[in-house]
């Protein structure tokens, strides 16, 4: 994990940090008010996650191999790692709202409009189809919706959409239906509906199906655009794909992401995550095959910080992709903020803490580690003609708290004492059970005791 010494300054000095983001058959529109702006500076998308924090998953197994080039999206999505990208996905939301469980974590983040009950909450999820070979990968769009569904939205009220170039069609997200997205989520083929509202000093036109909803997930791609925008069609821009706008300009942007129809009038706001695939990634665009295999996701609550934070960290660094400096800074203090606020969190995944962690729990004197569910003990294979088993206890700083040596014979369970070479009782907290044998290494996994 990387995080800029300013960051960990004012992290040590304020506490808690941050992130941010958000269909046809979305019932009774809710139309938006005179109010030209629903943004103020100052103003928290969540609560409980800083605006200013980004958080980037970097993990080679995300994708089986960068050999995609011109492929279509359905094949691009066949050398997607869905299982690990889940995974990841609930670890970036826990680092996001910094909380010990995926669960906790995605409850912070995904907040309930007051007044209504999770069965009767409306989400749409704004993709990017101008260019089909290139939209958000069918993994992360329905890890999305499996944690909505899981907080208690309705599949049916789950709309996926882009009102400029259609998300529905042939090779798009209506055919991952029940493979990769869950059933019953609803894929909009709605291109030209939609109501006039105010955006900045004029009026735009916007997708009904985002005046309808009350949580909007922007889901954009990491491709390129003109230097006047800045350089790059991320989070912001891709709200040109909700209020129908032909090529905004920066400020026009700056208004459409400000405004009332994406915001909401009330709280929380309405946009409450924006996420970035970046797991192959184009310099140029927006009409363009991937150029790079950058195998990272971003993660935030503030769009504009969290375009910036890609185009700084992935973009330039990796990519060697320019943008527009001026752009840029016009973007991040048209909400109030400087560059230097950003809280860039860069970490690689261990493959087992969120869906696969694992709990310990005190019987007595000792502590069996048991699979997160409760019922089932640690299996592990050995390699051939394996002797003996070694697993090593270390806190997350890597410091070894208690090394066990296990006989193959005594395998099928895993029993530590909850103490650390010296015999003294170990701290609750977060742990991690290196599994190797010989020089091999078995697995890694996530103990929390409590």
């Amino acid at each position: 994990m990387t995080v800029s010494r300013r960051s960990f300054l004012q992290k040590s000095a304020m506490g808690a940090a941050s992130v941010t983001l958000g269909a046809s058959g979305m019932g009774v529109l809710q139309a938006a008010t005179t109010k030209k702006l629903a943004w103020s500076d100052g103003m928290q998308i969540n609560p409980e996650i800083n605006n200013t924090r980004i958080i980037c998953c970097h993990d080679e197994n995300m994708v089986e191999s960068d050999g995609a080039g011109a492929a279509s999206f359905t094949k691009k999505n066949g050398f997607v790692n869905a299982d690990t990208v889940h995974n990841n996905m609930d670890q970036m939301a826990m680092q996001l709202a910094e909380k010990e469980d995926a669960a906790s974590a995605w409850q912070t983040i995904f907040m309930k409009p007051s007044g209504k009950e999770w069965d009767a909450v409306k989400v749409a999820i704004k993709v990017n189809c101008i260019y089909s070979n290139m939209m958000p990968q069918v993994a992360i769009v329905g890890k999305v919706c499996e944690v909505l569904i899981e907080r208690g939205v309705s599949a049916s009220n789950i709309t996926i959409y882009d009102a400029c170039h259609n998300a529905y069609g042939n090779g798009k997200y209506n055919t991952f239906i029940g493979n990769g997205i869950p059933d019953g989520v609803v894929v909009s083929d709605v291109t030209n509906q939609g109501e006039k509202v105010d955006v900045g000093s004029g009026q735009q036109t916007c997708a009904v199906v985002v005046l309808e909803a009350d949580i909007l997930v922007n889901c954009a791609i990491n491709k390129g655009h003109g230097q006047d925008k800045g350089g790059f069609t991320l989070t912001m821009k891709n709200h040109t794909g909700t209020m129908k706008f032909s090529c905004p300009s920066v400020q026009e942007m700056i208004d459409q992401n400000k405004s009332e129809a994406i915001l909401g009038s009330g709280s929380p706001p309405r946009q409450q995550l924006c996420i970035v695939d970046c797991l192959w990634s184009a310099k140029p665009g927006p009409f363009a095959d991937q150029t790079h295999f950058t195998q990272r996701i971003v993660m935030g609550t503030l769009g504009p910080l969290v375009d910036v934070a890609v185009a700084r960290n992935i973009r330039e660094p990796i990519m060697d992709a320019t943008h527009n400096d001026s752009a840029i800074e016009t973007m991040v203090s048209g909400f109030g903020y400087a560059e230097s606020d950003i809280e860039w969190v860069e970490f690689t995944p261990d493959p087992s803490v969120a869906s696969n962690g694992f709990t310990g729990k005190k019987t007595g004197s000792r502590i069996e580690i048991t699979a997160r569910n409760g019922s089932q003990s640690i299996e592990i294979s050995l390699p051939p003609n394996a002797k003996s088993i070694q697993v090593a206890i270390t806190d997350l700083n890597g410091r070894t708290l208690k090394c066990l040596n296990v006989e193959p014979a005594k395998t099928g369970r895993i029993v530590w004492d909850g103490k650390d070479e010296r015999g003294r009782p170990a701290a609750a907290g977060r742990y991690a059970v290196l599994i190797s044998a010989g020089t091999r290494k078995i697995a890694r996994r996530m103990l929390s005791l409590y």
